[in-house]
């Protein structure tokens, strides 16, 4: 789930299911764990128990964020980050977390624009669709004759 920023779109800020994210963490442990000798019959298990550990750390946060925030360590873009060292799994989940939370912003400014754009269109329509000035004001003044009401100054239908 690789997309530009510029190509997303309302992503879904709920959260992955575990094995969703599997996937982008066993990039993570391989990039990063030089310590273990992926021909050892106990690597499989290692990196396994690793990347459960960073699951619960990720727990409730959405796929494409904890995606972004490991490609942000493996490029070395992640903010505030040590290239030397592994990031720990609150590190992680804190480079997740400001993902998720930049989308949601975002998502909230198109939501709001959209409803801006909404209202404008209406209040055009509305302009573009109600009576000219001298129409409203005769309608006005007959309303206040039959109810017994003197027009304001100026107003007064014939």
């Amino acid at each position: 789930m690789n997309l530009p920023a510029q190509q997303i779109q309302n992503l879904p800020l709920r959260r992955a299911a575990t094995d969703d994210i599997s996937r982008p963490l066993g990039k993570l442990v391989l990039a990063f764990d030089p310590y273990v000798d992926r021909s050892a019959s106990h690597a499989k298990e290692y990196a396994q128990a690793k990347i459960a550990v960073y699951r619960e750390a990720l727990d409730g946060l959405p796929e494409w964020a904890i995606e972004r925030a490991v490609n942000a360590f493996i490029s070395g873009r992640a903010e505030g980050q040590n290239l030397d060292r592994f990031p720990t799994s609150a590190r992680l989940a804190a480079e997740a977390q400001r993902h998720r939370d930049e989308e949601a912003m975002l998502q909230r400014a198109r939501h709001r624009d959209a409803e801006q754009q909404r209202e404008r269109r209406q209040h055009e329509e509305f302009l573009a669709n109600r009576p000219p000035a001298e129409e409203r004001a005769r309608r006005a003044a007959e309303i206040m004759k039959r109810a017994g009401l003197q027009p304001m100054p100026g107003n007064e239908a014939e």
